[in-house]
């Protein structure tokens, strides 16, 4: 008769990682948890369930040996039992593994209910994974030997599932063992927050992971939840927005099957719930689950220039690490001046509007506080620039147009939308302050805009140099009418 330790020695591991050490016999099992770097402690739970109960006919300890004290005890005629009543029974009787049957049940003589179990004729290794798997669907038909947190312990030698309120699993033989550690290395659920687009900005696309937008911009986010083979039940994902951030909506069709809250209890702005359905779901397909919605940036985007949107998971008793996605606004400083020649002073009483298109299109509108220029959804769309320099902030990434509407008295207004672009950083511009009476001068950085004096030059295609040509035609047609008449004149004389 096949000794079932052999088997025993192939299935101790399922899905947990276990690292054991062997003193005499008695079963304190104890149960140390690794938790993914981040996350808190998981505060998991377990539950024990005897599946065979094991007998040994000699033991001869404290013989000389590896272990700590030097010695070691060795078992002989190990035989391993299930009762006919035992929930656990006809799983054990029928399970198969590549079409082959595993186990061989043969009665106990006197017994009409107990079984020797050993391993059937043939048979080397098994899937542990696969059994421990269908030996957990008749679980809530047993009672556990022991349950809790860690330690355990169960006080009979034998064969033993333990299931963790986090869906790992692992067999484990209690012969020979006097206290058993199990590290577990859980396969945990983790999510990850991205940004999928953004209107009227930008997203950096080597990870997502941030973008750029303006007040009034929509961004779309996707938290992508990373669901282990191991996982049972409901995961709840808890979502922090700025408070610049105004929720808008679930991508319910992306989304199928999650719920969310409107209201959460804690500190979140939002919580989505994945049931316990849709998590067995990807688990049988192996997909991650994604959560798709949308957020605007609010009258609030003039508050900071970095909006944080944090999200992270519960499962069970554990946390995971928080995932954030960054949008940026940026600022510029629009500065005034005269020319290199005159001397690069800043020149007051200029007002512009900023559009982002180069011809036509709507100006951006802003609200002007403390002395900047924010964008908001209804304001001014005229900035006025005063002692030379004014800050306008809240825009994303991008090219951007500006349009003088009102000159410096004494200075020609641009003919034409002046070019800018904010490209990941704000432009900020550098000015000395003038003695006393005398103007500041510009150095360098920002937006500078030249305003020059003099005769005022009409846009190239404008009346003005319309009217040039024309008159510049007539005058040709005339000198040559000129020379005509005074031609004739000469050849009649």
């Amino acid at each position: 008769m096949k000794n079932l330790k052999k088997m025993m020695g192939i299935a101790l591991v399922l899905i947990m990682t276990l690292a054991m050490t062997i003193p005499a016999f008695a079963a304190n099992i104890t149960i140390n948890v690794t938790t993914p770097e981040g996350a808190t402690d998981t505060g998991e739970t377990y539950q024990v369930y005897q599946i065979f109960e094991a007998t040994v006919a000699k033991e001869t300890a404290n013989q000389p040996g590896t272990e700590p004290d030097g010695t070691v005890s060795t078992f002989e005629n190990v035989s391993y039992y299930i009762e006919s009543t035992s929930p656990f029974y006809d799983i054990i009787k029928d399970f198969e593994d590549g079409g082959q049957k595993v186990f061989e049940l043969n009665l106990v003589a006197g017994s009409t209910t107990r079984y020797n179990v050993t391993l059937a004729e043939g048979v080397e290794s098994y899937s542990a994974a696969a059994l421990a798997t269908e030996l957990q669907t008749v679980k809530d038909q047993a009672t556990p030997v022991a349950s809790g947190k860690s330690p355990l312990k169960v006080d009979n030698k034998g064969y033993y599932m333990i299931l963790s309120s986090l869906g790992s699993m692992a067999v484990v033989d209690t012969v020979g063992q006097s206290d058993m550690t199990i590290q577990t290395k859980n396969d945990l659920p983790t999510l990850n927050k991205t940004i999928e687009s953004i209107t009227n900005g930008t997203v950096d696309h080597s990870d997502d992971k941030s973008g750029t937008a303006s007040y009034g911009s929509t961004v779309t986010f996707k938290i992508t939840v990373d669901v282990p083979a191991s996982a049972v039940g409901a995961i709840t994902v808890h979502d922090e927005m700025d408070e610049a951030f105004a929720y808008v909506a679930l991508d319910v069709a992306t989304t199928e099957g999650v719920t969310e809250t409107a209201a959460p209890a804690d500190d979140c702005t939002k919580e989505f719930v994945i049931p316990a359905s849709v998590v067995a779901a990807a688990v049988a397909s192996d997909t991650d689950v994604e959560i798709v919605y949308t957020a605007t940036l609010n009258e609030k985007v003039d508050t900071a220039i970095d909006f944080n949107n944090t999200a992270y998971l519960t499962y069970s008793n554990y946390t995971s690490a928080s995932s954030v996605a960054t949008v940026q606004t940026y600022k510029f400083d629009l500065v005034k001046t005269n020319s290199d020649e005159m001397g690069k002073e800043l020149l007051n009483g200029a007002e512009f509007k900023l559009y982002r298109e180069a011809t036509g299109g709507t100006p951006i509108q802003f609200e002007l506080v403390d002395g900047v220029y924010s964008v908001t959804a209804s304001g001014t769309d005229t900035i006025v620039v005063t002692d030379g320099k004014i800050n306008v902030k809240g825009l994303a990434d991008g090219k951007y147009y500006l349009e003088e509407t009102k000159s410096p008295e004494g200075y020609n207004p641009l003919n034409a939308r002046q070019e800018m672009e904010i490209a990941g950083a704000d432009l900020t511009a550098s000015v000395t302050e003038g003695a006393e009476g005398a103007a500041d001068t510009y150095v360098s950085g920002g937006v500078r805009v030249v305003n020059l004096t003099g005769a005022e030059l009409p846009s190239t295609g404008g009346i003005g140099t319309t009217i040039f040509y024309v008159v510049g035609g007539l005058l040709v047609v005339g000198a040559g009418i000129a020379l005509t008449v005074r031609k004739r004149v000469s050849d009649q004389e």
